[in-house]
Order: structure tokens, then sequence, then C-alpha cells
């Protein structure tokens, strides 16, 4: 199917109009994935929690609300997900540490955002930052990547590497909407350090703390260095909602190539498809650590 659905891509085949965005599902069994068309970072939703990057599964971005908690690797604190090719809405359990917090996830072709909503009246609320690599398979070579660290550089920014020792691996500027009025790190389920500037260690982590209710963090990613990720973070992102009629847009034109007439659920099922096809295609240039693998875009599945 997926052969056949590429070929009417190819071809700009136009039959009986339909609205893909309404009929594309982005979430399935409670997974979720969203990848601006032939972009390189991968928002992801699973089990384990919200990432920033499928690919280097960093970093995976949590709410706490009163205090800072340890997430354990596959412990799901989300009560529903949702979205569309463009957006993915979680909303949090009210008994976990995270509370009934909100997210919104959407995504540019290297910069990933998060709209985060605490709940009203909530007093101290936060925001954790994991680097580890506890989301890693053993047998995968991301397994090698133990060179992890997260700094502090100012309340609104935060530096994130990881990579294997000797080599280049993935840069992370983190940036907020609102500015942090406090912060700290830990390692895996370790000591809180409350005011470090700096986490270190294959379960690097770091929180901050928010007076507002509403915070936005971008978070983009190139397999370089920190110029190349503010570059990203300029002329890709300017607000939450800015990034997500781009991303909403990109994929309306991409899968409005086909055009599909029948019943709701054989359009879902043929979108969905053509979909996850689509969002599986990632652009290794730009100094991705999979361009050595091969010389165009490949599906990230294949890898």
């Amino acid at each position: 199917m997926i052969a056949a659905l590429a070929a009417v891509v190819a071809a700009g085949y136009a039959g009986l109009a339909a609205d893909p965005m309404a009929y594309c599902n982005a979430v399935q069994n409670k997974v979720g994935l969203l990848r601006y068309p032939l972009g390189t970072i991968g928002a992801w939703s699973t089990t384990a929690g919200e990432m920033a990057d499928v690919m280097t599964r960093v970093p995976r971005v949590y709410p706490c609300l009163d205090t800072v908690v340890a997430k354990e690797a596959k412990e799901d604190w989300r009560a529903s997900i949702t979205g569309d090719p463009a957006v993915l809405m979680i909303t949090y359990q009210t008994n976990k540490p995270s509370g009934a917090t909100r997210v919104a996830i959407t995504v540019s072709p290297h910069v990933t955002a998060f709209q985060v909503t605490f709940p009203a009246g909530s007093q101290k609320k936060y925001l954790v930052f994991d680097f580890g690599k506890k989301n890693v398979d053993d047998s995968a070579a991301l397994n090698r990547w133990t060179d992890r660290t997260v700094t502090y550089l100012d309340r609104r920014t935060l530096h994130g590497t990881i990579g294997e020792p000797g080599k280049v691996g993935a840069a992370h500027v983190i940036r907020f909407s609102a500015p942090c009025t406090s912060s700290g790190s830990f390692n895996g389920s370790g000591p809180i350090s409350e005011g470090a500037t700096k986490a270190s260690g294959v379960d690097a982590s770091f929180y901050a703390q928010f007076d507002t209710n509403t915070v936005t963090v971008a978070v983009a990613e190139p397999f370089s260095d920190m110029t190349k990720a503010e570059g990203f973070l300029s002329t890709e992102f300017s607000s939450f909602e800015g990034s997500h009629r781009s991303c909403s847009a990109a994929w309306e034109q991409t899968l409005n190539r086909v055009e599909l007439d029948g019943t709701d659920k054989s359009k879902r099922m043929a979108y969905t498809a053509l979909y996850t096809m689509l969002v599986n295609v990632i652009d290794g240039q730009d100094g991705s650590c999979y361009r050595p693998y091969y010389a165009k875009s490949r599906s990230a599945g294949a890898l």
C-alpha cells in the first residue's frame, strides 16, 4: 500500500476533494510522532514521556508540581494524547507528580516547541529536561553516546550536548518564553542539587521553576554546534502559534497532493498510511550522524 501511495504522490493525482488533516492520525496506540515534512528533528510521545527528538531521544521534557521528581524510564504519566500532523496534545494524570498539566507540541525542520499549561492555582511549577540515555536500547549505536551535559546559560536558556566520546554528536539550545525563577540538576534518582549550573553523565538532568502558568519551550538541535542551534532558533521559531501554523501549512500542502473519496474509515486509513510513510523520511544532511550511511534522505525505520 505504501508503494502505491508513493506512486500516487509522485504523479500528483487529483481525485475528489478531502481534508487530509481531518483524516490523518498522528497518534497510534498512544504513541505520537510529529516531523515537519523532510525535517531533521521529530517530536515523540510514548509511555516513557515526551521527547524533543525521536532520533537522539533527548531531551525528555516533563512537568512536575510542588517538587521535582526523577521520572522512571517507562512510567506513563499521560491521561490522554491526541493530535494531527502539526500538533500533539497531552493531558497528564491528576494523581501523578505532573498533576493535570497540559502540553501541546509542534515542530519546525530543526526545532521542537512545547507549550506547557500548568493547572490553575499551582504554587510550585517545574519543568525537567532529562538528557539521560535510559530510553536507549543497549544494542543501539546511540548507547555509546555517553558524553551528556546540560549547562545553565541564563534564566531563559539551557545548553545541552550528547555524543560518543571523542566524536561530534548533537547540540541543543533550549529557550524559555519566560524566565525561570530557580533551577538545579540531578542524575538519575540521585539527590537534587538546587542552584547547580551544570549536570553531566549518562543520566544528566536539569530542572527549571516558573512563576507563570503557561510557558513555551523551544528546543533546537543540529548535529554540529551551539552556533548552528542558535541560528535555527532565530530563523525557524518566533512563537508556538507561528510554528504550529507553519507546520500545519506544510503538511496540508504535502498531503493535499492526494485527494481521496470514500468512507471516513477508508480515508483515515489511506491518509494515515501516507503520513506514516512521509513522517519517517528524514533529512540527514547538516552534519547528521546518519549522513555517512546514505547519500539521500531515507526512512528512519530503515536505519
